[in-house]
């Protein structure tokens, strides 16, 4: 890869701000350095090496029997005489039975054994680790929980304390409403009240000017009625000095009767009207003294309403202090539902992020089961291919040992030749398949030594060069060849150059 992203330590999941637009680069990145780390010679580049049975030796191995190519080199025919002493000693038979081998296998075996035991010790490391970090992550999700269910009690009491306080101003306000009601009645009653009392005495003003009018008109009839008497006198005084002008006068006495008649009957009325002005007179004033002490009466009661207004008054003063307070304490307990909200969403952010996190490394234990599965299958696939070419090979070994007493007719060459692809070292189909990274080239110019031979001995008889093209076990070794060179290719082209430190590297949690 061009660039390694920078992760924290392995025993901080927590550590460090987390980016997780990167994600999906580390993980890819994490996938390619694991399969790149745990990968071994093998068919298929991208999968692991093939497991090993108890014995150390692969799966599906079974070597040929000593035997049958010793009893193939030690039965001569009895046609002919014993093969040539320079014959006998041939390389092949020695480079076969030779112990070098076994010990380059022997060793091959024990490297590859070791190898898988480091990746197993690798891989149980790195399981411990994620368990361990799995434990971590688990121990604070339960603290994480403990402290919402405080959070959540807490938000509990002080909603009940709020719906309680709420409780409360509803009842004062309401009692405030009633009390404001009850002082706009006496108001009401007190302004009807003040309205009656001036009708009143706006009426005692009237009835008193009609009274001192009365009493004027009464001083001008007895004025009157003292010149009249005066006039009577006089006039007694002096009958006998105007007995002669009585006849004049009779007549004038006559009207003046009239006027008297007339006089009396309008002071008659006038004292009848006196009685009735005294009668409403009394009335009045009774009336006066009766709204006198109403007025009393209701002067008590307004001191009385005043006193209560300003009782009410402190009360609501009071009242208005308590619920200030209260407004505040709510305004308080809002502002801590606030922070308690915020702190309630934090958590909720957070409980994402690790589900998110807990699904990342779900998909990659999936794909890492995947990959085992593949390559489980893959495994089993090329055993069944060994062992349909060890049938094959078995098969044709038959055929060939079946042929062979016709082949020894040919001459001495021929005994030995048609088993010399067996004897090869090209012909173990159960050979390990050396990788294009860690190959031995001795053991490499060995091989390339022991074919060379091989093919400078098979061209001394054209015979049984047309056999060996026509048999099925050199077309099985050009297969094997074949499909080693395909792996071999496909190796080239898969590896990719990584950075020294992305092996050590773990996806950030």
């Amino acid at each position: 890869m061009d660039h390694a992203p920078t992760s924290p330590a392995r025993g901080s999941p927590f550590s460090g701000r987390k980016d997780y637009s990167s994600m999906g680069n580390r993980n890819t990145d994490s996938s390619i350095v694991r399969a790149n780390h745990y990968s071994l010679p093998s068919y298929d580049p991208q999968y692991q090496s093939t497991p090993k049975s108890k014995g150390g030796r692969p799966l599906g191995y079974s070597p040929a029997p000593p035997s049958t190519a010793a009893s193939s080199y030690r039965s001569p025919s009895p046609n002919r005489g014993t093969p040539p002493k320079g014959r006998s000693n041939s390389p092949t038979r020695m480079y076969n039975g030779s112990p070098p081998r076994q010990n380059y296998v022997t060793d091959l075996e024990r490297s590859t054994i070791e190898k898988q035991r480091k990746e197993l010790q690798l891989l149980i490391g790195e399981l411990k680790d994620r368990d361990r970090e799995l434990n971590d992550m688990v121990s604070a999700h339960q603290k994480q929980l403990a402290s919402w269910e405080a959070d959540r009690q807490r938000v509990l009491t002080l909603e009940q304390r709020c719906s309680r306080l709420e409780g409360d101003l509803r009842s004062r306000s309401e009692e405030l409403k009633h009390m404001h009601t009850q002082i706009k009645v006496v108001e009401s009653q007190d302004q009807s009240k003040s309205c009656a009392l001036e009708s009143t005495q706006a009426q005692l003003v009237k009835e008193s000017e009609r009274a001192s009018q009365a009493e004027m008109r009464v001083e001008m009839l007895n004025e009157k009625n003292e010149s009249l008497n005066t006039s009577l006198r006089d006039i007694s005084t002096n009958l006998g000095h105007l007995e002669a002008r009585e006849q004049e006068l009779a007549t004038l006495l006559q009207l003046k009767d009239k006027d008297l008649m007339e006089a009396s009957s309008h002071i008659t009325e006038m004292s009848a009207k006196l009685k009735r002005l005294d009668l409403t007179c009394r009335e009045c004033q009774k009336v006066e003294s009766n709204l006198r002490r109403e007025m009393a009466e209701w002067k008590s009661k307004y001191a009385e309403s005043r006193k209560e207004i300003d009782r009410f008054k402190e009360e609501m003063t009071k009242q208005q202090a308590d619920v200030e307070a209260v407004q505040d304490n709510l305004r308080r307990a809002q502002n801590e539902l606030e922070a308690a909200k915020k702190d309630l969403i934090l958590s909720a952010e957070r409980e994402k992020r690790k589900d998110q996190l807990l699904e990342l490394q779900r998909s990659k234990q999936e794909r890492t089961d995947q990959e085992l599965a593949s390559l489980r299958q893959i495994y089993e696939r090329q055993q069944r291919d060994i062992a349909l070419l060890q049938l094959n090979l078995d098969n044709s070994k038959d055929r060939l040992r079946s042929s062979g007493g016709e082949l020894e007719l040919s001459g001495p060459r021929r005994s030995s030749s048609p088993y010399r692809p067996s004897l090869s070292p090209r012909s173990s189909p159960i050979r390990p398949l050396p990788s294009p990274t860690r190959g031995n080239p001795g053991h490499e110019n060995a091989l390339d030594g022991n074919s060379s031979f091989n093919r400078s001995s098979d061209n001394d008889n054209l015979s049984v060069n047309d056999l060996e093209t026509a048999s099925p076990t050199s077309k099985l070794h050009r297969l094997l060849e074949e499909s080693r060179q395909m792996v071999a290719s496909l190796e080239e082209h898969t590896t990719l150059p990584l950075p020294p430190n992305t092996s050590k590297q773990t996806p950030s949690l």
